[in-house]
């Protein structure tokens, strides 16, 4: 096989590769940002909450001005279910800017609201945050399930546009060799 036909084949299957990733890995965690703070939250294992069980969620946080740490923060987390408070006190450090904590989930909800607080131990040293998550256990309600999962259309059309380009790629080489 020539080089240039092993560039090709590279180029190919390396478009077909990325055609193929699933679009949601990206998305895995939550985001949320106040200010110049921001965290992910990731709730063990696989950003997957197990309804009934107990859960270990973790934020992670970032600070613009790389001041902030666990242990120079009085952090506060609550988790809410509607108006019905389930956990609320202090974020545990698991690391220099990891929080954690585990907590039970019941199964018979949706939606949870999760607002992690923070103010520094030494005034001024970072800017005092509050970030707010939402956390979807188990199966929607009906009435939102009827969403439109848009994932298969997307890897298909991303699919189809690479093997596309990959064809004008090798009609545009061939008509060069030509020339």
């Amino acid at each position: 096989m020539s080089t240039m036909t092993s560039r090709l084949v590279l180029i190919f299957a390396s478009a077909v590769l990325v055609a193929l990733t699933p679009i949601g890995v990206a998305a895995a965690h939550t985001l949320a940002k106040d200010g110049k703070i921001s965290a992910f939250l990731h709730i063990a294992p696989d950003d997957k909450p197990m309804p009934g069980k107990v859960n270990t969620i973790h934020f992670y946080f970032n600070d613009q001005d790389f001041r902030f740490s666990m242990e120079g923060c009085f952090c506060n987390v609550s988790l809410k279910e509607a108006k019905k408070t389930l956990y609320k006190g202090a974020l545990p450090a698991e690391d220099l800017r990891v929080g954690k904590i585990n907590v039970l989930l019941p199964d018979n909800n949706f939606s949870y609201d999760v607002v992690v607080s923070g103010t520094p131990k030494t005034a001024g040293y970072f800017q005092p945050f509050k970030l707010k998550f939402d956390i979807d256990v188990g199966n929607p309600p009906p009435e939102q399930s009827t969403a439109r999962n848009w994932w298969p259309i997307i890897t298909i059309a991303a699919l189809i546009t690479s093997l596309g380009l990959s064809g004008l790629f090798l009609f545009l080489k061939k008509s060069k060799i030509r020339k």
